[in-house]
């Protein structure tokens, strides 16, 4: 036990519970503005897009032959929490990101 640590003194551990949640909603609310920095630029959300096709999104984890599926799932979990901030917190950007990869696969196809 620390030294001079009362275990009965509720006033400290209140205000030690309210300090640590504090700096978690700080560094809550600095995700959360770095996320949005990020989907706010055209090279921020083309990092998005090849972060989301690197998690094999929307693609069966399976594959015959192969026994890495638990693998294809633990990256499937990174692109959805990825997926889930960004509907949350910036859904009018995932739009946009859809529509500018659907223009560049149009050019590199001419």
């Amino acid at each position: 036990m620390a030294e001079g640590h009362d275990p009965y003194d509720n006033h400290a551990q209140e205000a030690a519970e309210a300090k640590e949640a504090e700096a978690k909603r700080l560094e809550r609310d600095r995700e959360v503005d770095d996320f949005k920095w990020l989907m706010g630029h055209r090279q921020g959300r083309r990092v998005m897009w090849r972060l989301l096709s690197m998690t094999g999104l929307f693609r069966n984890p399976h594959v015959p032959g192969t026994d890495d599926v638990l693998f294809r799932c633990g990256e499937q979990n990174i692109g959805q929490q990825l997926l889930a901030e960004i509907h949350l917190l910036c859904p009018e950007q995932y739009h946009g990101m859809v529509k500018e990869h659907q223009e560049w696969l149009k050019k590199a196809q001419q």
